[in-house]
């Protein structure tokens, strides 16, 4: 293994070899490189981490590294490094210091037991401070609303009022759906409408198709999380809520805003119907439980494998009988761009109507990266607002390598471990793990999936490829600016989103792609 990553060896001392120290076997030396795995790196990891964050940013990480890692030994991190994590509270250090880790753990649907860590009793004092902080949320969501609502134009206004008046009131209209173009003020609707609702003590769920636009809203979650429903969806498929926590949440919950329905399979949000009727013991629509859906039918309808489009169509939330059951609200001024024409261009493409496009050589580039990104990329500068489209994978890391000799500074290079495991079996037994070169499972590349070799500088901008905690921004598609590359973790800037700005840590994670019918391999690839 060491020769494929030591150049011009000669003798087996230079395999030893590593930033000038000598190893006494190979193995130490691989360690070293970080290209073989050991329980030992989760020390370097925290020794490393407990010196660069703050407490708060600690807790984060920890939680995120036990649900990308999900280490055996979380209570030995947690007893090694506590003094670390409870540091900033008053008092209760450890106390309130689990709670802050169960919150984020429980968001990703695990809980402190999962890992063995201890479990806090909630104290009387500790009740009666969090209703304290209750009532000043409360009042602080109210005037976050107001400040909004001073900015909705009319449609929005209308709108607003007539969902809080119906909410507030219990009216019996409980089911909406809000169309918009792309640009018409959804999302910040969305916003306002949930900072009066949690304002008025209402216990809200927000909810999207990708995570990338469930942070776009205040609590937001996938869909799939938060009812428990499996990727793969068909007419038998059912929602699958085990634990008594996750039934009590959705049976306190009062109203559900839901994002992007025109994408989702009708049969998903018949499923969410299922699962709230039976928790609710009710026989009402979605439990008797206020829904607010939002869409645009003009964009991506739901991906239906080998389908017509007819099928498509047929597959959508419309072919439902919820859908006759809702009341339909339209928003219509485009807020994103002040050109009239250009808007109803938009229009007109979603509704079919525009010819075919002619591309003129003027719109051509012969330097793609340098009209979009300029001579160079420097540290300070905002990118949020850049990016380039490509249609094949290699196109895309051929791309990425010109944009990185762009950016200022040296190169550093992560190195994946790659371990395979059988398929169809115990994963947490190590004696099935399978026997592959490894350079073999370096070289293997799949969409979504992160290369073998990460060559990245302070400046450069990366996607976040899996959920590590959607409340906090960091989910599947979150883009992020690199402000700091340490040994065994990378310090990120948020660019995107209501975290947007946000300093952030990211551990070594563990992917996989793993045992579904999506993998073609013999094994599962573990990354």
């Amino acid at each position: 293994m060491l020769l494929n990553y030591v150049p011009g060896a000669t003798c087996y001392n230079d395999l030893k070899t590593f930033n000038g120290e000598q190893y006494m076997t190979f193995r130490d030396a691989a360690v070293a490189r970080q290209i073989v795995h050991t329980e030992k790196i989760v020390f370097d990891i925290f020794d490393e981490a407990v010196f660069v964050m703050m407490p708060f940013q600690l807790r984060l990480f920890f939680a995120t590294y036990l649900i990308g890692e999900q280490p055996p030994n979380a209570l030995e991190i947690w007893d090694k490094y506590k003094n670390f994590f409870c540091e900033g509270f008053s008092n209760n250090n450890e106390y309130r210091s689990l709670l802050h880790i169960s919150s984020i753990l429980e968001f990703e649907n695990f809980t402190l037991k999962h890992f063995n860590l201890p479990e806090p009793d909630l104290n009387i004092e500790f009740i009666e401070s969090e209703k304290d902080d209750n009532n000043e949320r409360m009042a602080y969501e109210l005037e976050k609303g107001s400040e909004m609502k001073k900015l909705c134009n009319i449609d929005q206004l209308n709108i607003l009022e007539k969902l809080l008046n119906s909410i507030l009131n219990n009216s019996n209209e409980k089911i909406f759906f809000i169309d918009g173009p792309g640009g018409t003020g959804k999302t910040f609707l969305y916003n306002c409408l949930i900072h009066y609702l949690m304002g008025n003590n209402k216990n809200v769920i927000t909810v999207a198709w990708t995570g990338i636009a469930s942070i776009l809203l205040p609590k937001g979650t996938t869909f799939h999380r938060a009812f428990k429903l499996p990727i793969e969806i068909d007419n038998y498929s059912a929602c699958c809520v085990k634990t008594m926590k996750d039934k009590e949440y959705l049976y306190k919950t009062d109203v559900i805003i839901w994002d992007e329905v025109s994408m989702i399979l009708g049969r998903a949000v018949e499923m969410v119907d299922e699962l709230l009727k039976d928790l609710c013991k009710s026989k009402k629509p979605f439990g008797g439980k206020f829904v607010i859906f939002g869409g645009y039918f003009r964009q991506v309808l739901p991906v239906v494998k080998y389908a017509t489009p007819a099928k498509i169509v047929n597959s959508t939330i419309k072919s439902t009988l919820i859908w006759s059951m809702c009341t339909k609200l339209e928003l219509t001024k485009n807020m994103r761009t002040s050109d009239t024409e250009h808007a109803n261009w938009l229009l007109n493409v979603g509704n079919g109507t525009v010819d075919k496009l002619d591309i003129y050589d003027s719109w051509k580039s012969e330097n793609v990266v340098k009209d979009i990104y300029g001579n160079s990329i420097l540290l300070d500068q905002d990118l949020s607002d850049k990016i380039i489209i490509a249609c094949h994978n290699n196109d895309v890391r051929v791309l990425n390598e010109k944009v990185l000799s762009l950016v200022e500074g040296e190169v550093h290079t992560y190195l994946s471990i790659d371990i395979t495991k059988q398929r169809g079996v115990d994963q947490s037994d190590e004696d099935i793990q399978l026997e592959y070169h490894v350079e073999y499972l370096n070289s293997l590349n799949f969409n979504g999936f992160p290369v073998h070799k990460q060559r990245l500088k302070i400046g450069s901008i990366v996607m976040l490829l899996r959920n590590l905690s959607i409340k906090d921004g960091l989910c599947n598609g979150t883009r992020l600016q690199i402000v700091k590359l340490y040994k065994h973790l990378i310090a990120e800037k948020i660019i995107i989103g209501s975290q947007k700005g946000e300093i952030v840590f990211i551990p070594r994670t563990k992917l996989d792609i793993g045992d579904t019918s999506a993998n073609k391999m013999l094994f599962i690839l573990e990354r």
